[in-house]
């Protein structure tokens, strides 16, 4: 009988489009929020995140079975969708 252990961290980081500063620190709490929760929704672990006006860091463990390209798409998405809902920052 095998038995196998998986420790996967992965540091994932993403900008606003053409770097402008969209993310206000008026808002930051909500969005990491909403970041932790999307993660956990998809299996992950998140350990670190974090927001400054033109990027966003993350720091998770994930599953050998989920697929990183896949979260990576599905964060993203939902947290922007989440963050025009529910949040509706005003964008100059």
């Amino acid at each position: 009988m095998s038995h196998a252990f998986h420790q996967l961290y992965y540091h994932i980081v993403w900008a606003t489009h053409s770097r402008d500063p969209h993310i206000h620190r008026s808002f930051r709490p909500e969005l990491l929020q909403l970041l932790h929760d999307e993660v956990k929704t998809r299996a992950g672990v998140p350990i670190r995140h974090n927001a400054m006006p033109d990027h966003v860091h993350l720091l998770a463990q994930l599953p050998p079975t989920v697929a990183l390209s896949e979260f990576i798409g599905q964060v993203k998405g939902a947290l922007a969708f989440r963050v025009n809902r529910e949040i509706k920052p005003h964008v100059p």
